[in-house]
């Protein structure tokens, strides 16, 4: 098989991962800005506060055929400390999130930036990467 239709069979060609944000500004008591990866293939950016939430969905990261649990997602901090697993290879047949949330005015805006990748469960071929920039401030 060649090395395209190989990298087509590990699902390089169907597993879409984008860099982004997802940011929150002025809503006190909290804010809250999260990055999910769904088991319905979509990825979407959460922002909430007091006032209330709102789940916006981005792009599909893999088609409706191909099973998420055949796939496995990293996340890495770059910069922040944000909340969610980080440095560990994770199932995506469940809802993975990682966040920053700032309910203290007096510390200023929380940030951080992730590098996630998505693989292949079986072949631990890693697919895609992308880097999301996580931003919540009151």
């Amino acid at each position: 098989m060649s090395g395209i239709l190989c990298a087509l069979a590990a699902g390089a060609g169907i597993v879409d991962l984008r860099d982004g944000s997802v940011e929150i500004l002025g809503a006190d008591p909290e804010a809250r800005a999260t990055y999910i990866i769904d088991p319905d293939r979509t990825v979407y950016h959460r922002t909430a506060t007091n006032i209330g939430t709102v789940t916006a969905p981005q792009y599909q990261w893999c088609p409706l055929w191909a099973p998420p649990g055949n796939y496995e997602v990293m996340a890495h901090a770059v910069s922040g400390a944000p909340f969610g697993t980080l440095d560990t290879w994770i199932s995506l047949s469940t809802a993975r999130s990682w966040f920053v949330f700032d309910n203290n005015d007096m510390d200023g805006p929380i940030s951080a930036t992730l590098a996630i990748s998505i693989r292949d469960a079986a072949s631990h071929t890693v697919l895609r990467s992308a880097t999301i920039s996580l931003f919540a401030q009151i």
